[in-house]
């Protein structure tokens, strides 16, 4: 029966065996010619498999998930959000340990960083799961990995190096649900490691992984809608079906240039934590790269309240795992959109590229939730003040007065009550400029506007949820902009610009017909603006 479903779906059982002793499991090698994985199946599972429709499904849904890889390379190479293109390898079978006093299970594998060949040697407790099969198991191993990683919770060492502790994976009951956006980044990313970098001939990927689709915490029809458009932006090609892609040149020198230009200031943040954190001097110099590379960008300090309460009762090692906390939250939360900084004692910094000061308060106000949720002091309330610096098109602050200000608006938090957010410029500074920018600045504002609108306007096109969120906050943030740096009458303009008579386009979703012409009349708006701005 198993080598019937496995057959079905276009797999071999290559090897196959059953283990001496107590364990009562059945050893499997599947696979093609070219590559292989390996699964563990118990005597139980097998007996019943003829009989039980559930077991049937998690079969068959197993083998469509190793058959769709393997036709683009290994089943067992995965891509993390972070940039890793990660090998797992399981130790079968699994084991069975006492931990904390209670017998558990455990499966063991190795994570094989597929950019540079280290190996992390790890570990997830299973625990006794019932209602669930070892091919549910392998999904949330790999996936919760796939996490860890993301968080920087994982080290990778030199093939050679003697990893004599399994490194701890926490087992995720629920993954996060991302934005179509993510999803689209997540492909690109994809489709360059898995498709070109990390390969010795270009392939195509999967698009529709279902392990993929857990993973991201979306659906594959999900997966598949963010294929379209990025295939509609000329940055896939079509694959040997419908639900793979191969990347296309234009996607290939958009994300070389990212290696070449901001991603190599993030490189090393891949796998963050408090002992590899940049100090203050590197700050600097990254940030000045950033202002001369982007017209906006922002900068936070952040400084933890209460955090001495913790160092002076519960000693320095309590100290440190609270701070190893606030990592992992900033790493969580920062992901590879920014880069995280460290100059001793209870203070940290991000550096935000291509983030305006108010898309960068958002990212401050997240982790002020966020740490405050974590609790890092445990009964202690260990929380955040944090200041935002961000700079506009045309400005000219230099790396020392962007992270100076930033500075002083993290003070200006903790002056009025600590665990909260401050922007520069502080309310009622004297210092605070009151010449608005000039008519290039705004038109370079408002051509950023344009382009995030043109990038919703295309999520509708293509039925995605999200974008209606980001329509109205694209709105707002726009609305503002308006009022405070252009006379009232023209945020006025912008709310009812009207709706020209347009042809709408093919094969969209009659819900979003309405939001999609809105952004197109308002897009129209914008422009109109721009032309009356012309010096």
């Amino acid at each position: 029966m198993l080598a019937q479903r496995l057959g079905a779906a276009g797999l071999n059982i290559s090897e196959h065996h059953r283990y001496p002793g107590l364990q009562r499991a059945t050893y499997f090698a599947i696979g093609n010619d070219d590559f292989q994985t390996d699964i563990s199946i118990s005597d139980e599972f097998l007996s019943d498999l003829p009989n039980t429709t559930e077991h049937q499904a998690a079969v068959d849904s197993y083998a469509h998930a190793v058959a769709g890889r393997l036709k683009c390379g290994s089943p067992e190479v995965f891509y993390c959000q972070s940039g890793i293109a990660v090998r797992v390898s399981i130790q079968w079978p699994i084991q069975a340990a006492v931990a904390n006093g209670v017998l558990s299970t455990f499966i063991l594998f190795d994570a094989t960083n597929q950019l540079d060949g280290k190996i992390a040697k790890c570990s997830m407790e299973i625990g006794q799961r019932l209602g669930h099969t070892v091919f549910d198991t392998l999904v949330v191993t790999v996936n919760s990995l796939r996490v860890a990683i993301d968080e920087g919770l994982v080290t990778f060492y030199v093939p050679d190096a003697r990893q004599e502790v399994f490194q701890r994976i926490k087992r995720q009951h629920n993954f996060t649900v991302r934005s179509q956006a993510e999803i689209e980044q997540f492909l690109k990313g994809k489709a360059y490691v898995l498709g070109f970098f990390a390969v010795k001939e270009p392939t195509e990927v999967w698009a529709a992984d279902p392990w993929d689709a857990h993973y991201l915490g979306v659906s594959t029809k999900e997966f598949l809608l963010a294929m379209r458009v990025l295939r509609a932006r000329g940055l896939f090609d079509p694959g040997s079906s419908y639900e793979y892609a191969r990347a296309t040149d234009k996607l290939l020198a958009e994300q070389s240039t990212k290696e070449d230009g901001d991603e190599s200031l993030f490189q090393a943040q891949r796998s963050v934590s408090l002992g590899n954190l940049p100090k203050k001097e590197e700050l600097l110099d990254d940030l000045e790269k950033v202002l001369k590379q982007h017209s906006v960008s922002a900068l936070l300090v952040i400084d933890l309240d209460q955090f001495k309460s913790v160092n002076d009762t519960k000693g320095h090692p309590a100290g440190d795992a609270c701070l190893e906390q606030v990592v992992r939250t900033l790493a969580s939360i920062v992901g590879r959109k920014g880069k995280i900084y460290r100059w001793g004692g209870d203070e940290f910094a991000v550096c935000l590229p291509d983030f305006s000061t108010e898309e960068a308060q958002g990212t401050a106000e997240r982790i002020r939730i966020e740490v405050e949720a974590a609790k890092p002091g445990g009964e202690i309330p260990v929380t955040t003040s944090i200041g935002v610096c961000g700079t506009a098109p045309g400005a000219s602050k230099s790396a020392k007065e962007v992270l100076d200000l930033a500075d002083k608006a993290m003070y200006k938090s903790k002056h009025a009550g600590k665990n909260r957010v401050t922007a520069w410029p502080l309310e009622g500074s004297a210092s605070t400029p009151t010449t608005k920018p000039t008519k290039q600045a705004i038109k370079a504002q408002l051509a950023q506007f344009l382009k995030q609108a043109r990038e919703i306007q295309n999520g509708l096109h293509y039925s995605n949820i999200d974008s209606l969120r980001q329509k109205q906050e694209w709105e707002k943030r726009v609305e503002q902009y308006l009022e405070e740096n252009l006379d009232g009458s023209y945020a006025i303009r912008f709310q009812t610009p009207g709706h020209p008579v347009t042809a709408y386009p093919e094969g969209i979703n009659a819900k979003m017909a309405a939001p999609w012409a809105e952004m197109g009349a308002r897009m129209t708006m914008l422009n109109s603006f721009m032309a009356e701005l012309r010096d």
